[in-house]
């Protein structure tokens, strides 16, 4: 953005080229539709003002307001959107109220977006004439392939008003649309190469080595190897939101210590945290689980205490803790904890875990090579071959090159549309039955097979669909930064003007 607040360069002519022809090819534009299919006026000036007030303001852009009105677009935006809900007899307040913010946040981006065009056009020099809107009016007003003039009288004052500036909006939109979305230069070299991209697809042979698969053997001996981790105890906690109250409670128990019920009574009603309806309880707590509130040296201070014992307050980021041992520490079996030490190997050890599947995956690779046989060499140690769906070298997944690896069932390839190293992996197979070397996926380590390789006929309409891709994309980045928070041009009011209405 230039030091005078503009966005965009504008061409400063108001009889730009109809557009109105190309809207097939930018249906999806919602912004820019309004411009090119018009405002339905036919129920417009019908409405009544629920809110008792004549406009509601929800900011502005520049000096442009954004302003709620039954009949203007921002207005009959909401209502037409809204009126696809009405009826709807299965449908609760909470979630009708949920609808209704949602369609009116929308319908304020779009205006918002709508007074950025308007603010940017007359910055550059562009304003509609009053002919160029009497034109419109006369198209708008049409019989039998004549202007209606009685059709028109018939409206008040205020209609006819409020009729002229939404179609100098609508003349304004078009040109926005004409000047910024189909004004770029497309060259021939470049629609070539992006349908020669889209046009060549593969399909790949693949298994997956989750890491929930990581050997239970192995889960075992790690269990084994780090036994203090998986010792348990029962607790209970009182947490105190400073060192004070924390030790004035712990006094209180120390008195109370005789009665058994005395630290469930005191958490009822002196402690702050989720426990304190159920007297303190934590139930049976693993070291592992404490250590991630405290440090190792007071973990081992809570462990070593007998039944009715307390340590602490210690300092934590929920607050101050003290805990009460309502049982004895008790060693855990790693056979029968085997799926809470893979669970927490999950969490804490995904580094051991990927460089031991990577390790197999290299083995299995090493196999399939010297066989030729991938599918045979995966089968035969108990692995499951998967088929991809064909797709193009695209990265990050672009919706004008089409599919992506994602676009499959498969949760385990999920992330890998924008993962480089995933695409530089498949992207070293050249020949079919060439094999990738081990990829790191989102929760697995993939091995992958090129098993076939096709070229598509690009569509006739390719250009169009690349302009309006691209269409598109401009229009994201431009409502990225007309309503970007740190904006100097942007006063977002939405919630408070909403809330006033329908939360007052």
């Amino acid at each position: 953005m230039s030091s005078t607040g503009k966005i965009v360069s504008f061409n400063k002519n108001e009889n730009s080229p109809p557009v109105q022809n190309k809207a097939v090819k930018f249906i999806g534009l919602t912004i820019v539709g309004l411009a090119l299919f018009g405002l339905l006026f036919s129920s417009v000036f019908s409405g009544v003002n629920i809110f008792g007030r004549s406009e509601l303001s929800f900011g502005r852009f520049g000096d442009k307001k954004i302003v709620y009105q039954y009949n203007n677009s921002f207005g009959q935006g909401v209502n037409n959107s809204m009126q696809e809900y009405e009826g709807q007899t299965d449908m609760t307040d909470e979630y009708y109220g949920f609808i209704r913010r949602m369609v009116w946040q929308q319908e304020f981006s779009n205006a918002a977006l709508r007074a950025a065009m308007m603010y940017e056009l007359e910055q550059a020099g562009y304003m509609p004439s009053s002919r160029a809107v009497d034109r419109r009016v006369v198209s708008t007003f049409q019989t039998d392939g004549r202007f209606d003039a009685d059709q028109y009288k018939s409206l008040s004052a205020a209609n006819k008003a409020s009729l002229r500036d939404n179609l100098r909006e609508q003349a304004v939109l078009e040109t926005w649309y004409g000047d910024v979305l189909d004004s770029l230069y497309r060259s021939d070299a470049s629609l070539d190469f992006l349908g020669t991209m889209k046009a060549e697809v593969k399909t790949y042979n693949y298994i997956t080595l989750p890491f929930d698969s990581y050997p239970e053997d192995d889960v075992i001996q790690y269990g084994r190897d780090n036994i203090k981790l998986f010792q348990s105890m029962a607790l209970s906690r009182i947490t105190s939101k400073d060192e004070t109250a924390a030790r004035e409670v712990l006094d209180l128990y120390s008195e109370r210590r005789q009665e058994i019920d005395a630290f469930a009574e005191l958490a009822k009603e002196y402690s702050t945290d989720s426990y304190k309806e159920d007297g303190g309880v934590m139930g049976d707590t693993a070291r592992h689980t404490l250590l991630e509130i405290i440090a190792e040296e007071d973990a081992d201070a809570v462990f070593a205490l007998a039944v009715g014992d307390t340590a602490g307050p210690f300092d934590t980021d929920y607050g101050w803790i003290i805990f009460h041992a309502d049982g004895e520490a008790v060693d855990a079996d790693p056979e029968a904890s085997a799926e809470d030490i893979r669970a927490y190997m999950l969490r804490n050890e995904v580094g051991m875990i990927e460089d031991s599947l990577l390790a197999r995956a290299s083995e299995l690779r090493e196999k399939a090579l010297s066989t030729g046989a991938f599918r045979r060499t995966a089968e035969a140690d108990g692995l499951e071959v998967k088929t991809t769906e064909p797709f193009p070298f695209n990265f990050g997944g672009d919706a004008l090159l089409g599919d992506s690896p994602e676009k499959s069932d498969d949760a385990q390839l999920t992330g890998t549309a924008s993962s480089e190293e995933f695409w530089e992996g498949i992207a070293a197979l050249k020949d079919v039955n060439d094999i990738s070397a081990p990829i790191v996926l989102s929760n697995a380590i993939g091995l992958f097979s090129l098993a076939s390789t096709e070229t598509r006929e690009t569509e006739d309409y390719w250009d169009r669909i690349v302009e309006y891709e691209t269409a598109t994309s401009l229009q994201a980045d431009y409502e990225a930064l007309v309503l970007a928070e740190d904006s100097k041009l942007f006063v977002d009011n939405f919630s408070e003007t909403y809330n006033s209405i329908f939360n007052p």
